[in-house]
């Protein structure tokens, strides 16, 4: 009778190893990944959602493919961060942040990528189920679609806000990264709760950009000055 039970109990965890390989395995295989190098030879996994292929990571590059340096500005530096209209970098909540002219040579991004659009942006929220009526607005848009850029709210350290959670159902993996204000100042609040991404698109003497918040499911769109600092994603040419 023992050797009864013994054999089931065997059973039962087997089954369960079986079980939880086929879960772990499905969630390897649900997004479609690669990899992209910079001139610097730093390595970014990248990310297909639709037809697009992403960067999972947002661009750490110190240089141009020119070769040519981008400054770095630190904490105590923001009256030049102010001034420059130069390509210039800053460290933010989870890594890089870029003024905007560091895009505007179009030689920042990795050979065969660019910086993401306004309109490759939008591609990505239509996919990811926003209303097509709004993807040409401004401020805060769409329901759900920013949660599932947000990097898991268990692993990445965005805030929770009540019942809105990130989920990462996209794999974008997006972090909390802050952002840098025109007068070099940190925005504030920005740990673990909000991320700032530019758009390679300008508008006027601005240029459009993407936040994400820890209280709120949406995308917001919206444009500012140059010499902000934000984050960069790439999206593969």
């Amino acid at each position: 009778m023992k050797s009864g039970i013994n054999v089931k109990i065997i059973i039962f965890f087997a089954i369960l190893f079986l079980y939880s390989c086929t879960d772990s395995d499905d969630v390897i295989k649900k997004f479609e990944t690669g990899t992209v190098s910079d001139i610097e030879g730093n390595q970014y996994i990248t990310v297909k959602i639709g037809d697009q292929w992403w960067m999972q990571e947002d661009l750490k590059v110190t240089k141009l493919r020119t070769g040519q340096s981008i400054p770095f500005f630190g904490e105590f530096d923001n009256e030049l961060w102010s001034k420059t209209e130069l390509p210039a970098y800053c460290t933010g909540e989870t890594g890089h942040l870029y003024n905007f002219y560091a895009i505007q040579s179009n030689t920042i991004a990795p050979e065969g990528w660019h910086v993401a659009t306004d309109e490759d942006w939008k591609k990505l929220e239509s996919f990811l189920g926003m209303d097509p009526n709004e993807l040409d607005g401004i401020n805060w848009r769409g329901n759900g679609e920013g949660n599932k850029l947000k990097q898991d709210y268990q692993e990445s350290g965005w805030l929770p806000y009540e019942n809105n959670w990130s989920n990462n159902e996209s794999g974008f993996n997006a972090l909390a990264c802050g952002c840098r204000l025109p007068d070099g100042r940190k925005c504030s609040p920005s740990q673990a709760k909000q991320g700032f991404w530019w758009t390679s698109t300008s508008f006027e003497n601005k240029a459009w950009f993407r936040n994400l918040d820890y209280k709120k499911s949406g995308i917001l769109r919206y444009f500012v000055d140059q010499n902000y600092g934000m984050a960069i994603r790439c999206v593969k040419d």
